[in-house]
This record gives C-alpha cells, structure tokens and sequence, in this order.
C-alpha cells in the first residue's frame, strides 16, 4: 500500500506545487484586479470565463477521458500514439467550429449574455481563447498520461508568467482595463497552443483511425453529462445571481468563491491529475480495496484540515490582499470551502464506476445532481442572493457525494472509515468556532491564536485516533528506524552523543 501511497503523493506533489505557484500568481492578481477593476468588470469576467469552460466541455464530447481510459488498455506504443494522433485532429476540428459562432455572431452573443452589446469584442477575444484552449486540452492529457507530471506543472507556469506579464502591461500601463485581462489571456493560450502540440504531434504524429475515434467518443461521450454536472455545481450559482441580482453581486460572490475554491485548486485538483491513472493501476492489486479505503481516510484528512486552514485565517488573508470594496465577501468562503471538502470525498468514490467502466452510471449521477442543483439554486438565490448560493453549493456538493458513493458501492464496494473522518470533521468545526469567536482585535495576537488552534487540530487528530492503528504503528516503526540509522550516526559523528 506505502508504496502505491509514495507514488500517488510524488507526482500529486509535482502537480500541487504546479497548483500552489499557479494560485499564487492568482493572489497577486487579485490586489491588482480589485484596484483596477470594478465589481461589474469582475462579474463580466468572471460570465465569459464560465462560457469558455462549458463550450470546453460540450465540444470536446468526452474525447479526453476516453482517450485516457483507451491509452491504458494497450500497451503497444504504436496503438497509443494512433489514439493521441486521433484525438489531435478531434480536437481541432471541435474547437474550430465551436468557436465560429463568438466571431461572427459576437453582438448578439454580448447581449445574450452580458445584456448588452457593448462587450462584442470581449467576446471575439474569448473565443479565440477558447479554440486555443480546448484544441490543446489533448496535449495535457497526453503529458498527464505519459506520467511527465514535471514538464505538465513547468508548462502551467509558462502560460501563466505570460498570461501575468501581458495582462499587467495591458492593463496598468496602457489603460486597456478588461480588454487587457482577454488579449494577456487570449496571447498566453495561442503561445502554449504552439508549444503542446509540437510535443504531442511530434512524438505521435497525426493519424484518423475512425474506428479509434469511435470508441473513445463511446466512452467519453456519456462523460459530458457528468462534467455538466460538476459545471452546474460549482458555477451554475452565477448565472442566477446576475438574473436574480446584478453584476456586482456576481463579481463579490465570485471573489469569494475564488478563495474557497482553493480547496480544489490545491487539493483536489492535483490529487486527480494522477489519481485516474493511479486508480487503473491500483485495480489490478489483490488487495485493491484495502488500499482504496485507507487512501480514502487520509485524503479526507488533507481535505478537512486544507478547510480548516483556509476558514480560519481567511479575515486575515482578505485584509492584506484585498480591496475594501470587496472586504463583505470574506464571510462567505468558509461555507464555499466546506463544499469543496466534500466534493473532494465524492469524486474520490468516481474510480470505482470507472474502474469498471460505468461512464453512462457516472453520467445519470450527473442527471440526478444536476437537477437537483439548479432547483435548489433557483430558490435559495432568489430569496437569499449571495448567501442562498453558498448554502445551494453547500447541499449540492452533499448530495454528490452520497449519490457517488451509493452507486460506486453497488458496482465496486469499498469500506472507509467513516467514523474517523467524521471525527476530523468535528475537531475542524469546534475549533473554528473557537477562531472565529476570538475576541482580539489586534491582527498579530488573532495570528498567533490561529496558529497554536492549527497546531491543536494535528494533535487532536492524533489523540482521537482518527488514523488506522497499524498505519501509526508503521509510521512510528519507520520513524525510529531512520532516527537509528540516519540522525544518530549523524550525531556520533558530530560528537553530540
């Protein structure tokens, strides 16, 4: 099991520093947008970059996730490079004739939209982001596929050095506002465009196998339903505050979600860049399940503790880097983080039905979540407005997770612990109570508290014996063997003992 662990976390690692430099230059950023930038100017934003992820999902048909399951079920190099090759020319076509319609129709897509005509050209250049984005989407699964998790995270960190660097000049130097953020994005994807498919074509060449083609978009296809879902449940809420409310409402709701989806951002979203192909290859142990479930309780621990974190110092974190115009929405991220704590727990159980292929299982999942999602949200938005969306992402992400979960257990039963995971959970809440009710006013002591009350959860994870018994007797094992055989020679030499 340690060593499937070892490797899982070696490359989420990779992958998560990837995500931390990446987050890190979006909390530069953020600063930077709220001076420049007016609430409705983040609302349009945030609009159009929810409109380029889910024509992302509707053209691309699944090809990705079916090209994925395909390239591990062979293992002949030249079987595998006629699939990526196929999946190239795919891709290009999609993403051409989705795009089409953003340049020729722009004006009464702006009005579709954003009810005006007026951001017509935002929409041409969010289209052309588009095209380049979604055609190089194969390029990604193949560096992901091919377990080159280091040039994966490098080549995230070039698009978005790019992305910074234009997207400052043209905004703070030469006064272009929102039009500066779409050209910095827009020129960033066409440069990282270039650089993905000369790897990708380069070492597979371009091929047409319809027969290939065929059985990934079989695969794949039912998989649209469910990233849809996923689409409704984590951005469906900002459509129904600009009907229900107004831009400037999306564009303080939307700050906060930024910060609370940082829980994904770090955690779940490096975790499941290598946990598809690691769970393929975990299927095939004799003891499979035992390993499932006991990964299972410590990523619910990173989850609830990354939760935890984020809630608790998020007054402090929204005091240096944002705008005062902005300040009200820090209230809401810790409701938004503990959604994605458990969206993080459901998408885990999604190896199970893949692992047995049950793609059109996940898809009616999606069906019964994404219904569920928009009736929720169109009451508690309508009446509640900002609060009622983190309350809907809150109850939609719960049922997610049951209604994944049952399903997994039915085709691929799993045991998890979910007592101890229910014992995190409940030291992270009594202590952020304890955080939040914190009566000092001076920012350094209400640091200082929150860090000793970090310090605690660790402790009190420890003493409720939230981890398996013989795992801790392992690590402790482990432990002192390297203290006997690496830190006390070390200290004999030294003369210290």
């Amino acid at each position: 099991m340690w060593d499937e662990l070892t490797k899982l976390l070696r490359h989420a690692a990779v992958y998560g520093v990837g995500r931390i430099l990446s987050k890190g230059i979006s909390l530069f950023l953020l600063p930077f947008y709220t001076y420049y930038l007016t609430p409705v100017d983040y609302g349009v934003m945030e609009i159009l970059s929810l409109v380029i992820m889910l024509g992302s999902m509707l053209a691309g048909f699944g090809i990705s996730s079916g090209l994925m399951r395909h390239y591990y079920a062979t293992e002949d190099e030249r079987e595998r490079s006629e699939l990526v090759g196929t999946a190239v020319v795919f891709s290009l076509f999609a993403a051409a004739l989705m795009a089409a319609p953003g340049f020729v129709f722009a004006s009464s897509v702006s009005r579709a939209l954003l009810g005006s005509a007026n951001y017509a050209f935002l929409i041409k250049l969010a289209a052309m982001q588009f095209f380049f984005s979604l055609s190089a989407d194969i390029g990604w699964v193949y560096l992901r596929a091919r377990k080159r998790s280091t040039l994966y995270v490098t080549l995230t960190q070039v698009f978005l050095g790019i992305s910074l660097g234009l997207t400052v000049y043209l905004v703070a130097v030469k006064k272009m506002g929102l039009t500066g953020v779409f050209w910095g994005n827009a020129i960033a994807a066409a440069v990282l465009w270039l650089v993905l498919m000369t790897i990708t074509i380069g070492d597979t060449g371009l091929h047409f196998a319809r027969k290939d083609l065929k059985e990934m978009l079989r695969f794949g296809s039912p998989m649209v339903l469910t990233w849809i879902a996923a689409y409704v449940l984590n951005y469906s809420d900002r459509f129904f505050l600009q009907r229900f409310s107004d831009l400037t409402t999306v564009g303080l709701y939307s700050l906060a979600y930024k910060f609370g989806f940082m829980v994904s951002m770090l955690g779940v979203q490096p975790f499941l860049l290598i946990w598809e192909a690691q769970a393929y290859e975990i299927a095939k142990r004799e003891d499979a399940k035992d390993v499932f479930a006991r990964i299972f309780t410590y990523w619910s621990a990173i989850l609830i503790f990354a939760g935890f974190v984020l809630s608790l110092f998020i007054r402090e974190i929204f005091a240096i880097l944002v705008s005062s115009k902005f300040g009200s929405s820090y209230l809401m991220v810790a409701p938004i983080a503990m959604a994605y704590v458990i969206q993080g727990m459901g998408v885990y159980f999604e190896a199970g039905l893949l692992i047995q292929k049950k793609s059109r299982l996940l898809a009616s999942i999606g069906v019964i979540c994404t219904i569920f999602c928009l009736g929720i949200e169109m009451v508690l938005i309508y009446y509640w407005k900002s609060w009622g969306a983190c309350i809907s992402t809150v109850f939609s992400f719960m049922v997610f997770g049951v209604v994944t979960y049952r399903f997994s257990q039915r085709v691929y039963p799993i045991y998890c612990d979910f007592k101890g995971v229910s014992k995190a959970a409940l030291i992270s809440l009594a202590l952020l109570a304890v955080g939040w009710a914190l009566p000092l006013q001076a920012i350094g002591w209400r640091l200082l508290a929150k860090l000793t009350l970090t310090v605690l959860f660790g402790v009190l994870l420890l003493l409720f014996k939230v981890f398996p018994a013989k795992d801790i007797a392992n690590l402790r094992e482990m432990m002192a063997t390297w203290t006997r055989t690496q830190i006390v020679p070390k200290l004999r030499w030294a003369g210290l003992i």
